[in-house]
C-alpha cells in the first residue's frame, strides 16, 4: 500500500508541476486566436477611419470652394456677365475689368479635386413697397466622386434699382 500511495503522490505532484511550469499548447493557441481577433478588429477600424477622413476632407474643401466662389461673385458689379441669369462656370472667359484675364479664373487647388464647379443666377424683382429692390439668387454647386457627392450653397444679393 505504501508503494501505491507513493506512486499516487508522485503522479499528483507531476501533474501539478506541469501546470506550474508553463502553458499548454491549447492555452497558447487560444490566446493567439483571441489576440488576432482583436488586432483584426482594430485594423478594420483604422481603414474605415482613413476613408471617412478622406471623404470629410473633400466635403470641407467643397464648402470652402463654394464659399470662395460665392464671395468672388459678391465682389463683382451687379451687372457683370457672370451675374446674368443662367448657369456659369469658372474660366468662361468673361473679362469685364479689361485686364486681359478671366474675372473668375479656374482655381487650380480646387479644379484638381472637383469635377465641376458651377453657379446658377436667377433674377428676382422683389419690388418691396415699390422700392424697386432687385435681387439675384445665386446657387453655387461643387461636384466630385463621379457626381455622387456635392455641396450646394445658395445666397441672394440685393440691389436697389
Amino acid at each position: 500500500m505504501n508503494a501505491k500511495n507513493s506512486l499516487a503522490k508522485r503522479r499528483a505532484n507531476r501533474s501539478c508541476s506541469i501546470g506550474r511550469n508553463g502553458f499548454t499548447l491549447i492555452e497558447v493557441l487560444m490566446a493567439v486566436a483571441i489576440f488576432s481577433i482583436g488586432v483584426l478588429g482594430a485594423a478594420s477600424m483604422q481603414t474605415s477611419a482613413v476613408s471617412t477622413t478622406t471623404r470629410l476632407r473633400k466635403a470641407t474643401m467643397g464648402v470652402a470652394c463654394a464659399s470662395d466662389v460665392m464671395e468672388r461673385l459678391f465682389s463683382l458689379d451687379f451687372s457683370h456677365p457672370y451675374l446674368s441669369a443662367g448657369t456659369h462656370a469658372p474660366g468662361d472667359g468673361e473679362d469685364e475689368d479689361g485686364d486681359g484675364e478671366d474675372d473668375m479664373p479656374v482655381i487650380p487647388e480646387y479644379n484638381s479635386v472637383f469635377e465641376s464647379i458651377t453657379w446658377r443666377v436667377d433674377n428676382q424683382d422683389l419690388d418691396v413697397s415699390t422700392a424697386g429692390i432687385d435681387a439675384k439668387v445665386i446657387t453655387v454647386t461643387v461636384l466630385w466622386g463621379g457626381g455622387s457627392r456635392n455641396i450646394t450653397l445658395t445666397s441672394a444679393r440685393t440691389f436697389k434699382a
